[in-house]
């Protein structure tokens, strides 16, 4: 099974953040026990904005730019099943990549490889072990307006 499918189904929700809205982007074609098997790892990638409107979302230009790393990022990440990309946020000042993944030391090195020669970007990382997909499961997914 190929983790990220051209066609694959997205949709959009918000979650309240304190007084900001955070847009958020699933993919709701995940069949979610089957996958956890395989990615019971989550690795999730930061770009803390520093253009940040009274909204939480970013200017446009640091918009653009996260955006642009995402269609980096998301190819690199996911190459021969390593990761399937769940869910990204934006909002509250930052934007936040979920992936789920099996080894999330092959994800970051496959990140660095990309990174490489690029100026730096404001990134962090964050990995956990989540077998049941918890995090996006009962701490995400059940919050979004719009979500099922």
């Amino acid at each position: 099974m190929t983790a990220a499918p051209l066609n694959a189904t997205w949709s959009i929700g918000q979650l309240t953040d304190e007084d900001t809205a955070v847009l958020v982007r699933w993919r709701s074609d995940l069949v979610v026990p089957e996958l956890s098997r395989q990615y019971p790892r989550q690795f999730v990638v930061t770009w803390v904005f520093h253009d940040v409107q009274a909204n939480g979302l970013p200017g446009p230009d640091e918009a653009q730019q996260a955006q642009a790393l995402e269609e980096l990022l998301t190819p690199a990440l996911e190459a021969a099943d390593a990761s399937v990309l769940a869910l990204v946020s934006t909002g509250s000042g930052h934007r936040e990549w979920f992936f789920y993944c099996s080894d999330p030391l092959v994800l970051e090195a496959r990140l660095n490889t990309v990174l490489s020669g690029m100026p730096p970007y404001p990134l962090e990382l964050h990995t956990g072990l989540d077998p049941e997909w918890e995090v996006f499961l009962d701490n995400i997914l059940p919050f979004i307006t719009g979500a099922p």
